[in-house]
Order: C-alpha cells, then structure tokens, then sequence
C-alpha cells in the first residue's frame, strides 16, 4: 500500500526536485523494517502494526527512467527469531549526530512511511536464511 504521504512527496517532486534532500543539500535516508503484525495496510498508515526496531535498516536505493527500488540485506546472523508478516519502508530519514559514529540515519520512525505491506507468505527467519529484501515503486 503506497501511503497518503508518499503520493503527495511524489507531487511534490513535480515541482521542486530537492524534496528528498535537506538543507545542506545531502539526500535523506530511506529505510526499510519489518514487523510482525497482521491487518490490512491503508493509505493512512504512519507505521507497521508490529515493527520490529531492530531490523531497521538503511536501504539501497536504483533509480531508473520508470521505477526506484529499495533493498535491504539480513544476514544469517541477524534478525532472528520472528517470523515476519509485514514490512516498511520510511523516505525522508534525517541524520543525527553520535559523538562515537558521527553523522548516522535517524530511527525509521522519524521518517515518513511510504510504503506498507503485508507478505503473501510469511518468513521465518532464522540463521540458516540470508533474507533480501526490495521494495519497488514502479512509475507507469
């Protein structure tokens, strides 16, 4: 489900190609998590029904002539022990300053949700799956 906010940040783009960049110029983050819940998604939808924080991940974006897509990795290692439903995706993640890291993407939640949806299967992870995940919106 393409969120109210991102059809009108698209708008928006008709007009002023910086909306997915700040200020100083530098483009925002987009991220990706997954959750747990059950529903059905709705344009309104600010957040997941059940995220799971820790697979907020910050995502790799390609750009085409008709399409942008999204993609996460988690390793075998990470992000065990729940079997998702659901998954986010949040443009227009600021930075935030760590004294230890320096200048890293906020939280998934300060952002703005554009996309959610429910998988037609759902995906138990454990450390026997490497899982990737993409998201595409394709521009028709």
């Amino acid at each position: 489900m393409i969120t109210t906010i991102c059809k009108q940040r698209v708008a928006q783009c008709f007009m002023n190609r910086n909306v997915f960049f700040n200020a100083e110029g530098k483009r925002y983050y987009a991220k990706i998590v997954l959750g747990t819940g059950s529903g059905t998604p709705s344009e309104s939808d600010t957040d997941l029904f059940q995220p799971i924080t820790e697979t907020d991940k910050q995502a790799e974006i390609t750009v085409t002539d008709n399409y942008v897509e999204y993609h996460v990795r988690y390793m075998p290692e990470e992000a065990n022990g729940y079997t998702y439903t659901e998954v986010g995706l949040a443009e227009r993640v600021p930075e935030i300053h760590d004294p230890e890291l320096g200048d890293i993407p906020a939280s998934y939640t300060q952002g703005e949700l554009f996309i959610h949806a429910m998988f037609d299967t759902p995906i138990e992870k454990t450390e026997d799956i490497l899982l990737d995940v993409y998201i595409r919106i394709t521009i028709t």
